[in-house]
């Protein structure tokens, strides 16, 4: 999901004094931070995140200082409200209501990135992790291989990977975290995603609050 832009109070209550300093500093954020120290511990083989267009040349410095490779996909601007309701099929889109514009444009905006300390990882990965896109006012959706697919290159537990697959869908139904809830016997912090967005040791939604896997 593409970010807002939140209150400094709730994003900045956490900076580390020195490791990936630099790389919460370039986000605005230290939200996905524990994905970074996944990520070079090589527990992660990819992620996707979003930085504030101003702040890129900062946050390419910070993961080469880390030796991590960046792949920057598009740049990620508000869609307007009107575009969305002239849009057929606009029921099935996700929470991420943006448009694509070219990354050195003058629009404020995220850059939507791809992270790994593999270019070669990075260059297969960052194919499956496209948006849907609005062409001609159509709500045009990617291939449901591609979900599974990006979810391994993220390094998601296959448990997780099929339950989203087969749920992620906003028609049928309304709303997925209640699936993993009703999978659930005792519930694990660790499972915890209800604050991925902002601070959270996962980013996925597990296929249950105590799913062994994830934890």
């Amino acid at each position: 999901m593409c970010p807002k832009t939140f209150s400094k109070d709730i994003l900045h209550e956490y900076v580390p004094q020195e490791y990936l300093r630099e790389i919460v500093q370039a986000k605005n954020s230290s939200g996905m931070l524990f994905l970074y120290y996944a990520l070079l511990a090589d527990l992660k083989p990819m992620l996707d995140d979003w930085v504030p267009a101003e702040n890129m040349h900062l946050f390419e410095k910070a993961c080469r200082k880390y030796g991590l490779f960046v792949y920057k996909e598009s740049l990620f601007v508000d869609m307007p409200s009107l575009d969305i309701e002239k849009t057929i099929g606009k029921e099935s889109l996700t929470t991420t209501k943006v448009f694509n514009a070219p990354i050195n444009s003058k629009y404020p905006g995220y850059i939507h990135v791809f992270v790994s300390r593999s270019k070669e990882i990075l260059k297969e990965g960052r194919g499956y992790g496209g948006y849907g896109l609005v062409i001609n006012a159509r709500a045009i959706h990617k291939l449901m291989i591609d979900h599974y697919l990006f979810g391994t290159f993220l390094g998601y537990p296959k448990c997780c990977i099929d339950f989203f697959w087969k749920y992620n869908n906003h028609k049928k139904y309304a709303n997925t975290l209640f699936i993993p809830f009703k999978n659930t016997k005792k519930p694990n912090f660790l499972c915890n995603c209800l604050t991925k967005d902002t601070h959270s040791y996962l980013y996925h939604i597990p296929c249950s609050f105590d799913c062994k896997k994830t934890i």
